[in-house]
C-alpha cells in the first residue's frame, strides 16, 4: 500500500513514502504522489530498483506534470557512499529552499 508521510514545517513539507509501484499499482502510486502537490521528487533508489518496481517511467512523468526529480542511487535499506553525500550535499541548498519558500 502507497502512503505518503509528510513533515510539515512553516512554509512547507517534506513527504516521505515508498518508490510508487513498489506495493501497488505505479499509476495509482504516482497519482497520489503528485495529488500530494510536492514541487520536487527525491528518488534515494538505484534504476535496477526503480525497474523492479515498474518506476522507471518515474522521472519523465514527474516532468510531464511539473515537478523537478532528483535522484540519489543508493541500495535499498543501506548508506549512501561518499560518492552519493557529495550528491546529497549539492542538492540540499535547492532542496532547503523550496521547502523554506512554499515550494517555489
Amino acid at each position: 500500500m502507497f502512503e505518503l508521510v509528510k513533515i510539515e514545517f512553516e512554509n512547507g513539507f517534506v513527504g516521505l513514502c515508498p518508490m510508487p509501484g513498489k506495493y501497488s499499482a505505479f499509476d495509482e502510486d504516482f497519482l497520489q504522489l503528485v495529488n500530494a502537490l510536492p514541487t520536487v521528487v527525491v528518488t534515494c533508489a538505484t534504476k535496477s530498483e526503480m525497474i523492479n518496481c515498474s518506476a522507471a517511467s518515474l522521472p519523465e512523468k514527474l516532468h510531464t506534470v511539473g515537478i523537478k526529480w532528483f535522484q540519489i542511487a543508493v541500495d535499498d535499506f543501506q548508506i549512501p557512499d561518499a560518492l552519493r553525500e557529495k550528491e546529497w550535499n549539492s542538492m540540499m541548498p535547492i532542496l532547503k529552499r523550496t521547502v523554506l519558500s512554499g515550494g517555489v
